[in-house]
């Protein structure tokens, strides 16, 4: 229960980093995004505006220039007219000044008679050109878009001047409005990426505490347990590789405890045959010669045995380790296998298998190598054809070295029942032991060709079921 809290506070954990973060940003864009076009929306709608208005006042102020302004009355009661007949007093104030910026008639009545001293009355009347100004109208607190113009008897007098005023509050409330409607369909959009990335999370999610439910039963021990694949995709590719390591985690644990229990068997038969011809000897008072010659050298081959498997296990775990090393050195191949072959030639005999020995041409020469690791592996393979061999009632044991005398090559052969082709693949691999394999540890083949491969060579083995077994390796004449 405390892990299934544990995992739960882990991916709340997720989930709050991911709002934080995720749907974070996406709150921020969007604000900055809903602001951005606020700020735009209204430097549009006020520039189109004025734009207009400028437009307007000139083409008004053009039409009176032209041809309404004989005179000052009759600028006054052209005025009035054009003002009575102005149809857009709802939207905006139409105002006719006085060369002094007093306002002699306007649509909106209660100003009339105030006098105007903004910045657009004075500049179209200094100028004689249209003119802006946004401010704040003190009369009534409003912010205001005013454009002035001015109006010229005969082009040259300024008679009066003529004035359009539009409150901004319509603007900013229309502007509110579509900045709302643009905020309301970015939430919209953003509560439905919330929800589909919730949704996502959660198929991220789900699998995920699978794959922990699952790897902490392989760390309790459950090794080959398998998670279920619902995806080929990222995930997918983890959960394959999850199982296939909980299945190579079984199968390592399975072949250690073969293992195991393998070297506990070898250790006691030899063991055994060393106890048992020692109590034979030391209660046999009479015995005659041959018979305690026959149980001394029991005795020795026993103790050899052993003495080969504790150091192949110390060189094994050295291995594990990356702590083996070697010890190069010019060596004479060929008088220390002829060595080995002597000391192994009567452990044979004694099981009926003739070891027969082919020098080859060539090989003469020394070659570098540590070689109290290369006589490890001699007698490796040697053990490994009298154990799986002893059918065929022969080994053979060759040498030689390839065209060019790059290489020189050892190769120990047994006719025994050999290796059925898709075990083969695997002889080599550490704890591993065939369908057909009688003692052994699992480790040799594995510790012999970590130790050619660090010499630069390379092991090979070759066999055909029911007719025997060839290990052939090879070593490189410059170390």
């Amino acid at each position: 229960m405390g892990a299934m809290r544990g995992r739960g506070r882990r991916f709340a954990g997720i989930r709050q980093r991911w709002m934080l973060t995720g749907f974070g940003i996406y709150f921020v864009t969007l604000l900055l995004g809903v602001a951005a076009y606020a700020i735009a929306a209204s430097n549009y709608y006020q520039s189109n505006l004025q734009v207009n208005l400028e437009g307007r006042a000139v083409g008004t102020a053009n039409m009176f220039n032209k041809f309404v302004i004989n005179n000052y009355d009759q600028y006054l009661l052209s005025a009035a007219r054009f003002a009575r007949e102005f149809d857009d007093t709802d939207r905006l104030e139409l105002q006719f000044l006085s060369q002094s910026g007093r306002i002699v008639i306007s649509t909106a009545g209660f100003t009339t008679g105030l006098f105007v001293d903004t910045p657009d009355v004075a500049a179209a009347i200094a100028t004689r050109e249209v003119a802006s100004w946004i401010g704040v109208n003190h009369d009534t607190g409003e912010t205001v878009l005013a454009v002035s113009a001015p109006l010229l008897f005969a082009g040259r007098e300024i008679v009066g001047v003529i004035r359009y005023v539009s409150s901004l509050q319509n603007v900013r409330t229309h502007l509110l409005t579509t900045t709302g409607q643009v905020l309301l369909i970015g939430l919209a959009i953003l509560i439905l990426v919330g929800i589909s990335n919730w949704i996502y999370f959660g198929t991220i999610v789900r699998p995920i505490n699978q794959i922990t439910s699952i790897t902490e039963r392989i760390a309790g021990g459950r090794y080959g347990v398998q998670i279920t694949k619902r995806r080929d995709d990222e995930i997918g590719r983890l959960i394959d590789s999850i199982n296939n390591m909980s299945s190579e985690i079984r199968s390592s644990e399975r072949m250690k405890s073969d293992f195991m229990a393998t070297v506990s068997h070898e250790l006691r038969t030899p063991l055994t045959a060393i106890s048992g011809w020692s109590e034979t000897l030391l209660v046999s008072e009479g015995a005659d010669r041959g018979e305690t010659l026959r149980g001394l050298r029991i005795i020795r081959g026993e103790s050899d045995r052993l003495t080969r498997m504790v150091e192949n296990l110390l060189d094994f775990t050295r291995m594990e380790g990356g702590r083996l090393t070697l010890s190069i050195a010019a060596a004479d191949l060929r008088a220390e296998l002829e060595d080995v072959l002597y000391l192994m030639g009567d452990s044979m005999a004694r099981e009926g298998i003739r070891l027969e020995y082919e020098p080859g041409e060539g090989a003469e020469l020394p070659v570098p190598c540590d070689i109290e690791r290369i006589k490890q592996v001699f007698l490796n393979l040697l053990d490994n054809a009298q154990k799986h061999g002893s059918d065929g009632g022969r080994v053979v044991v060759a040498m030689g070295e390839m065209p060019g005398g790059d290489e020189v090559w050892i190769r120990v052969s047994d006719y025994g029942i050999g290796i059925p082709p898709d075990e083969l693949p695997h002889v080599k691999l550490k704890f591993y032991k065939g369908s057909g394999a009688g003692r052994g540890s699992g480790i040799g083949l594995a510790m012999c060709e970590e130790i050619i491969n660090m010499h630069g060579g390379r092991l090979e083995i070759h066999s055909i079921s029911g007719a025997g077994t060839t290990a052939s390796f090879y070593l490189p004449r410059e170390g």
